[in-house]
């Protein structure tokens, strides 16, 4: 069987997991991290510039979605309902266990504090519903940009820095937007940029 599997980019991944593993642990137990600013700087922009790398429509937007559900949504929901809600409130009444981060110990509260407070125990599951709008954001642009024939690429890098640079003046203006859409905003930027840089690159090499 062939192997489609393409190394760098699979390197680039192992790189990005090793460094979030690494930064969480640092951050834990509060020991100041080599280059930390460095490492901070381009370790989650680069999940989503890889994540545009794979960037595809699944021939509509209901596939998209179910798609993109199955792969990021439900984890999201099942990791956040079992570890920050249920074991959460579990630990808490039973054996008077504090979570770090835990604050609300009723259900209903505590179903809703990603969408509240967004800091909420296990938190680094943030990136997954991130992503998922993300890919929602970027699926909505290429659907608009598709309408534009011969010049959607344009179309496209456009909508892509529009929506980018709100994202960027709403983290400058500390202006926070529920659910991590305003890092969403943000990270759209990156998710476009591969995506039409990987495209550009094809049609140059198969022009040539």
């Amino acid at each position: 069987m062939a192997n489609n599997r393409i190394e760098y980019i699979d390197l680039a991944k192992g790189m990005c997991i090793i460094l979030v593993v690494v930064f969480h642990i640092f951050a834990y137990y509060q020991i100041s991290m080599p280059a930390g600013y460095f490492f901070r700087a381009f370790r989650m922009p680069l999940y989503f510039f890889l994540s545009g790398v794979f960037f595809k429509t699944y021939g509509s937007f209901g596939n998209f979605l179910k798609k993109k559900t199955n792969k990021l949504l439900i984890p999201f929901i099942f990791f956040y309902l079992t570890l920050s809600v249920f074991i959460s409130i579990f630990l808490y009444k039973y054996f008077g266990i504090v979570i770090e981060k835990a604050k609300n110990f009723d259900i209903l509260p505590a179903l809703t504090e990603f969408i509240t407070r967004e800091n909420f125990p296990n938190s680094p599951i943030w990136f997954l519903l991130c992503l998922f709008e993300v890919n929602i954001l970027f699926f909505l642009c290429h659907f608009i940009a598709d309408k534009y024939g011969k010049i959607r690429l344009k179309v496209l890098i456009a909508l892509s820095m529009s929506i980018g640079m709100c994202g960027l003046l709403f983290s400058v203006f500390k202006v926070n937007i529920p659910m991590f859409i305003d890092s969403s905003m943000t990270a759209i930027l990156y998710d476009g940029i591969c995506y039409q840089s990987l495209h550009i690159s094809i049609k140059t090499k198969y022009a040539g």
